[in-house]
């Protein structure tokens, strides 16, 4: 029998899963259901399960880093992602990870059904019937690549905000859901060197950083302000900067903040209070102040409707545009274009 894990803060989803779905048609029996990341990924170690379905959406758990670092350490174990949002570019990255299935809750059981039977026949395709007998190598136990490269990046990144820690392997790996042996066999095998000798590294590269930081102009002289204040500001630069070019490119969609903290990789509430340091503002007032500077150059330019330009710029609702609209110009939708339109018959354009 194959053995499968469940993973999912929702009581009713384990229950019902647990229960409603068919796992003796596909010679699969449920060993353990967790409430949350952590006791599921302690429990995948214990049951080494060959089948997983897991909501990737739970507390003080990044779902697609738990995702990769499954597929890392345990390639052949098939792996479903459950999810309660359908969102296409979370779907594109967890099947780039290995993920079998990518379903929305609630999923219908023929959906269900159909994810447990692909991946029982993958298990099968590679030699692993879920007896005792299972071979050691299966034909096709091939490493995930691209799960082991996403948390390398990962775990180095961590490692690079927290150099003057006295890190240790241990740290690096859990930052990243897996266990030391395996972070030290992917860290060895995607760099050529083991964690000391990274950190090691990370730490001259960060200081060459920090001695190499801008100089500020002071009024008479030039004053260099201390090394953690230019490399700390440089870098949250760096990350605003790339925030604003998404946001400006990404208007007519939701731009919520957990979509935005997997653009810079950043948790949403460290996201939020970079961006509100750097910019004195907040992100939530940025976003609309420029979804209606661009509704602004839309009502001035085009003959769209005020409806179609509220779509355009990331408002379902109406009512909510023409009120954020008036709060940031002091005036409504219409009477804006009507204002511009006047200034324009009079040769003037708005700015």
């Amino acid at each position: 029998m194959y053995r499968v894990v469940i993973i999912d803060d929702e009581p009713v989803i384990l229950k019902g899963l647990s229960e409603t779905v068919p796992w003796g048609k596909y010679g699969c029996e449920v060993v353990g259901t967790a409430r949350n990341g952590q006791e599921g990924l302690a429990m995948i170690r214990g049951l080494h399960p060959h089948m997983i379905f897991s909501d990737i959406y739970m507390p003080k758990m990044d779902g697609l880093t738990m995702a990769a670092a499954i597929k890392s350490e345990y390639e052949d174990t098939e792996l479903t992602i459950l999810t309660g949002y359908q969102e296409f570019e979370l779907a594109r990255q967890s099947i780039r990870l290995g993920v079998t299935r990518f379903l929305v809750k609630p999923s219908n059981m023929e959906e269900l059904e159909e994810a447990v039977a692909a991946m029982a026949a993958r298990l099968k395709k590679k030699g692993i019937t879920g007896g005792k007998s299972d071979p050691e190598e299966y034909t096709e136990r091939v490493s995930n690549e691209t799960a082991d490269a996403f948390l390398v990046n990962k775990a180095l990144d961590y490692m690079r905000e927290n150099y003057r820690r006295e890190l240790t392997l241990t740290d690096a790996a859990e930052s990243v859901y897996v266990s030391p042996y395996h972070m030290s066999r992917l860290l060895k095998r995607h760099t050529g060197k083991n964690f000391s000798e990274l950190m090691n590294s990370i730490r001259i590269e960060e200081t060459k950083k920090q001695s190499n930081a801008m100089k500020t102009d002071i009024p008479g002289r030039k004053k260099e302000l201390p090394d953690d204040y230019h490399y700390a500001g440089q870098k949250q630069g760096y990350m605003v900067e790339r925030l604003k070019e998404y946001i400006e490119n990404h208007l007519d969609g939701s731009l919520s903040r957990k979509e935005l903290s997997g653009v810079v990789y950043l948790s949403e509430d460290y996201l939020s209070k970079v961006f509100a340091t750097t910019t004195g503002m907040s992100l939530s007032s940025y976003i609309s102040s420029r979804r209606i500077a661009h509704a602004q150059r839309l009502l001035a330019e085009t003959n769209l409707t005020v409806s179609e330009i509220a779509l355009r710029v990331g408002f379902s609702n109406f009512s909510y545009f023409s009120k954020i609209f008036r709060e940031l110009t002091g005036k409504t939708p219409n009477e804006y274009r009507e204002s511009v339109n006047l200034l324009q018959s009079y040769g003037y354009k708005e700015t």
